[in-house]
C-alpha cells in the first residue's frame, strides 16, 4: 500500500518521527505540535504550547518530545546588555500521557531563545540557542529523562566550554551517535562534529579549506552508517576531508538513505536523484510531480528502515513512501561489485565479478550472474539466484526462495545445523545457504527443512520461523518460550505470522480481506481458515502454490477431495508432481 501524501499545515518550523507510535510530529510557528499518522492518513490531535516553536527531536526510547520555544521572557534588564537575563524554555511532552513541562534555563547578555535540539547518544540533549544580534553562544547539554533539569555547557577535549555561532543547526546521525552542527550566519560555513561516545567536539571544518564559502541553512546530513557528511555540495569524511564535491552538478542539499548507500540528492529545481555513494553515479530519479513541491533542503527520512522520505511544500509537507517509489533496477560489470537496494522491490545484479549484493527491504531480486557473490535478501519475500560459481545466499527475514534451473533431480541438497549446501550440475554451486524457507526449480517447489504437524493441525517449520521473525528468536533463545511452534500457536498466528515457506500469511490476508478481518478479531488464524475452508474455495496459500491449477493436474488429488498442499508436502512432492505459481506479479518471476 503506497503510504504517500500531501498534506495542508502551515508554518512548520521542524519535524520528527516517533517509532514507538509510528507517528510525524511537526512543530509550528503559531505554537501547536501536530500529530500525523503516515498510516491511516490523519492528524490526531494537537499539542498546544503556544508561543513560536522552533524545532524538536524525540528521546531515544520514545518517552518524550523535546520542543524548543524561540519566545524567551525577561528576568532582568539593565542599562547596559551584557548585564541583561532571559528564561528560555524547552517544553518536554510525556509521549503515554501528553503532558507537557517546561524546562526553564537563564541566558545572559544577548542570547535570547532556543534554536535547535538534537538528541546525542540515549539522552544527552544538545540544544543551541539565538541571538540579538550577531554573535557567539554557548552549546550546551542537559539529561533529556532526569527529573531534575540542569543545562551545562559541552566542554571542549582541554576543559574549555565549546562556543559556537548563535542560530546553529543541529542535526543527528541514524543511531544518534553523532551530531553534525552547522553553523550560521558565517560565510565559511563553519562545521563541527559531535561524538556521544566521546562527549564533545572531534573535528571541525569549513569551506574556506575548499576555496569555497557559503552559508549554512540546516540543508545538510550525516551518515553514521557511512561516515559521511553532506552540507552545501560538498561531501565529507569525519575528519572534513573532502570525498565529493556534488555542487559541481548543481546537487546543494540531501538526505542519505538509512543504509547510507545512497543520497537523495535535490536541485534548486526541485529534481531529485537518487545518488550511489560509493560510485557518485546516479542509479535513479523520482518523479517530478512527486518532488516539484517539496522546498530544497527541507528533506528528512523518517519511519521504519527509512520508509518515509519527508519534505516541507508552500502549504504544508510532502511524504513519500520509499517502498514503493523506490524501486531499483541495477546491474554491474565484470569487476566485484557492492551492489545495494533499499526498501521497495529491487532487481539488482552482480555482473561478472564476485559481488555483493544486499537487498536490505522489499520482495527483491537479485541475480549473482558470474563469480563467487554473496547475495543478501535482507527484509521481504525475496527470490536470490546465485548463478554459476560457489555463492553464499542469505535470505534474511521473510519468505526467500533460491531459484535453479533444471529439475530437482540434477541437485544435491545437505542441510548442515542452520546451513544448507546446495551442489549442481557442473559449475554451479556449491552454494551455502542460509535463511532461506523455499527451493524453487523447474516447475517443483520445496521446503528447506522437513515440516511437523502442530497439535491444532498446522504444518510448522521451526528453522524458517525463527529464521524469518528475530523478535521470536531471541525470545526463544532467553528461554521465556520453548520453541517458535510456542509462539505460533500463543501469539503467531494472530499476528500474521507464516507457520512455513508454502503458506505466506501475508499473501494470503492480503488477498482475502475477508478473512484479514476475521483473523484481526482473533477469530481464526489465517492457516485455520485455508486448511478447514480456504483451499476449497480456491483460495491459494501463497504466490508460488496454484490450488486450482494443481487439482486440474493431478485428478486423483481432486478425486479424494484432499487439500492440495498437504498432499503435494506429503506426497506429491516425492512423486515428482508439479506446481504452477498462482501469482506471477507476486515475486516476479518464474
Amino acid at each position: 500500500m503506497d503510504l504517500s501524501s500531501k498534506v495542508d499545515l502551515p508554518g512548520i518550523a521542524g519535524m520528527v518521527y516517533d517509532g514507538k507510535r509510528d507517528l510525524i510530529y511537526f512543530t509550528t510557528r503559531t505554537g501547536t505540535v501536530e500529530r500525523w499518522s503516515p498510516t491511516e492518513q490523519k492528524f490526531l490531535s494537537a499539542v498546544k504550547l503556544g508561543g513560536t516553536l522552533a524545532d524538536l527531536d524525540i528521546t531515544a526510547d520514545g518517552s518524550y518530545l523535546l520542543v524548543a520555544q524561540s519566545n524567551t521572557t525577561a528576568v532582568t534588564v539593565s542599562d547596559v546588555w551584557w548585564n541583561d537575563r532571559y528564561k528560555d524554555t524547552i517544553h518536554r511532552i510525556n509521549l503515554d500521557t501528553l503532558k507537557v513541562q517546561d524546562l526553564n534555563f537563564l541566558v545572559e547578555g544577548a542570547e535570547r531563545g532556543v534554536y535547535d535540539i538534537a538528541i546525542a547518544g540515549s539522552d544527552t540533549a544538545l540544544v543551541t540557542t539565538d541571538f540579538s544580534g550577531s554573535g557567539w553562544n554557548p552549546l550546551r547539554w542537559f539529561d533529556a529523562d532526569a527529573n531534575a533539569f540542569i543545562t551545562q555547557p559541552v566542554t571542549t577535549s582541554q576543559g574549555g566550554n565549546v562556543s559556537i555561532r548563535h542560530s546553529s543547526y543541529l542535526i543527528p546521525s541514524e543511531n544518534n551517535r553523532y551530531t553534525l552542527i552547522l553553523e550560521a550566519d558565517t560565510s565559511n560555513a563553519q562545521m563541527q562534529l559531535y561524538d556521544a561516545q566521546a562527549g564533545t567536539i572531534v573535528s571541525s571544518g569549513d569551506l574556506y579549506a575548499f576555496n569555497s564559502s557559503g552559508f549554512n541553512n540546516g540543508s545538510g546530513d550525516i551518515s553514521e552508517a557511512r561516515g559521511l557528511a553532506f552540507n552545501l555540495g560538498y561531501v565529507f569524511d569525519f575528519k572534513f576531508s573532502l570525498a565529493k564535491n556534488l555542487g559541481t552538478q548543481g546537487y546543494y542539499s540531501g538526505e542519505f538513505s538509512s543504509t547510507g548507500n545512497y543520497l537523495f540528492a535535490q536541485r534548486t529545481s526541485g529534481e531529485v536523484v537518487i545518488m550511489d555513494t560509493h560510485s557518485w553515479m546516479p542509479v535513479g530519479i523520482f518523479a517530478v510531480d512527486d518532488t516539484a513541491e517539496i522546498k530544497t533542503g527541507s528533506l528528512e527520512l523518517m519511519g521504519k528502515d527509512g520508509r518515509y522520505l519527508v519534505g516541507q511544500t508552500a502549504t504544508g509537507f510532502a511524504v513519500l513512501d520509499l517502498s514503493e517509489k523506490l524501486k531499483l533496477d541495477l546491474a554491474g560489470n565484470e569487476q566485484a561489485n557492492f551492489i545495494s537496494g533499499e526498501l521497495a522491490a529491487d532487481t539488482l545484479s552482480g555482473g561478472g565479478g564476485a559481488d555483493t549484493i544486499s537487498g536490505f527491504g522489499g520482495d527483491d531480486q537479485l541475480f549473482g550472474d558470474d563469480g563467487r557473490d554473496v547475495l543478501n535478501g535482507g527484509g521481504g519475500d525475496d527470490i536470490l539466484i546465485g548463478g554459476t560459481g560457489g555463492d553464499a545466499l542469505n535470505g534474511g527475514a521473510g519468505i526467500d526462495v533460491i531459484r535453479y534451473d533444471g529439475p530437482r533431480s540434477n541437485y544435491q541438497i545437505k542441510v548442515n545445523g542452520s546451513q544448507v549446501i546446495v551442489t549442481g550440475p557442473a559449475g554451479t554451486g556449491p552454494d551455502t545457504l542460509t535463511g532461506v524457507e523455499l527451493l524453487q526449480f523447474d516447475h517443483q517447489v520445496v521446503p528447506v527443512t522437513p515440516l511437523k504437524m502442530l497439535e491444532n493441525g498446522t504444518l510448522f517449520d521451526e528453522a524458517g520461523y525463527l529464521g524469518q521473525y528475530a523478535d521470536v528468536a531471541a525470545v526463544v533463545a532467553s528461554g521465556a518460550l520453548g520453541s517458535g511452534a510456542e509462539h505460533y500457536l500463543r501469539y503467531g498466528q494472530y499476528e500474521g505470522r507464516s507457520p512455513f515457506g508454502l503458506f505466506n500469511t501475508s499473501y494470503y490476508l492480503e488477498k482475502n480481506p475477508d478473512v484479514a478481518a476475521a483473523v484481526k478479531t482473533g477469530i481464526i488464524g489465517a492457516w485455520q481458515h485455508f486448511h478447514q475452508y480456504g483451499w476449497r474455495e480456491g483460495r491459494d496459500p501463497s504466490a508460488l502454490f496454484d490450488v486450482s491449477a494443481y487439482k486440474q493436474a493431478n485428478p486423483d488429488v481432486q478425486a479424494a477431495d484432499m487439500n492440495p498442499l498437504f498432499h503435494y508436502l506429503a506426497n506429491g512432492m516425492a512423486e515428482g508432481r508439479t506446481t504452477s505459481v498462482a501469482d506471477l506479479d507476486y515475486y516476479g518471476l518464474y
